[in-house]
């Protein structure tokens, strides 16, 4: 069954706000990860961002108390990235 994972990305003073289907959190990440939009993300910038939360260091941990929330942070080409994620069906 397919769930429904909700981003919330935050990147250079802005917020991007995706949905994707997928079975599972990992493969919810590469379907983020492999769509973000070249009109807010540098070609450079998304692959340095694929390659990083491909990488279990920096792939997205379970937020303390809250069920079906997950957090990362990496940097990417020298800007910060925060990217929360719900289960959200």
């Amino acid at each position: 069954m397919m769930n429904k994972f909700t981003f919330i990305a935050q990147y250079k003073g802005g917020t991007y706000i995706s949905q994707y289907d997928a079975d599972n959190l990992t493969d919810a990440v590469f379907s983020w990860a492999n769509n973000l939009d070249l009109q807010y993300f540098k070609a450079k910038e998304i692959k340095e961002i694929q390659e990083k939360f491909r990488d279990e260091d920096f792939f997205p941990i379970p937020v303390n108390d809250v069920v079906h929330v997950w957090c990362g942070a990496i940097s990417a080409c020298g800007n910060f990235l925060i990217v929360n994620i719900v289960k959200t069906a």
